[in-house]
């Protein structure tokens, strides 16, 4: 379970950098020992670069834009299930009678 934490995390981060490339990056890591068993975790510290005001908002405008479509795309489904389910319920009322 902690590997797949492990790469989920590792996921996000290359996702992250893909959208926002990192300009450095530092990691520390830090040793501990529990009943025996010695646990190291290395901490990962990401400078951003900062973004000219023009090229932050086509970023989040690119971003408005997928999350509208994401939405668009949520509701007519939306309406195509509770159709479907209306549907549903009337074959459901027919073989009751």
């Amino acid at each position: 379970m902690e590997r797949d934490h492990h790469h989920q995390a590792q996921h996000i981060s290359e996702t992250f950098q893909t959208f926002f490339p990192v300009t450095a990056a530092a990691s520390v890591s830090s040793s501990t020992v529990i009943n025996g068993a010695t646990t190291t975790t290395t901490t990962t510290t990401m400078s951003i670069p900062v973004l000219s005001p023009d090229v932050a908002f086509v970023k989040l405008e690119q971003k408005f834009n997928q999350a509208m479509e994401r939405l668009a795309t949520m509701a007519t489904e939306k309406e195509q299930l509770e159709h479907l389910n209306v549907q549903l319920q009337e074959e459901t009322e027919t073989v009751g009678e």
